[in-house]
């Protein structure tokens, strides 16, 4: 059990973001980007193009991304993001498989996989 709340205080402090985590849309005319994740002045503007963007990263409400052949980042504020969510419940073996339900569904809870 230890080895459970570790692995999920590790994914919270490295900002871990689900592989398919997308930027999807942007709030305003000219996204600011930032070379750290912090609110101090931008390195520059960009026009959004090309969406979705990959979210590689995610710390201090701040998004990494790919764009124009560099990594920078992006405030959250500025950006309408996909999470991507799923049934973690593993396949059952004397019955059908469990129907793909995420937290979305209605009955997805503590003992939905038991």
């Amino acid at each position: 059990m230890k080895s459970i709340y570790l692995f999920i205080a590790l994914a919270v402090s490295t900002g871990a973001v689900c592989a398919a985590d997308q930027i999807v849309a942007v709030k305003v005319k000219k996204l600011n980007l930032f070379a750290q994740p912090d609110d101090l002045k931008p390195v520059s503007q960009v026009e959004a193009a090309a969406l979705p963007w990959l979210i590689k990263e995610e710390r201090n409400a701040f998004f990494k991304v790919h764009i124009n052949g560099k990594d920078v980042w992006v405030d959250s504020m500025q950006v309408n993001v996909r999470r991507d969510s799923a049934d973690r419940c593993p396949p059952r073996a004397n019955g059908p498989v469990a129907p793909d339900v995420n937290a979305a569904a209605p009955g997805a809870g503590g003992a939905r996989c038991q």
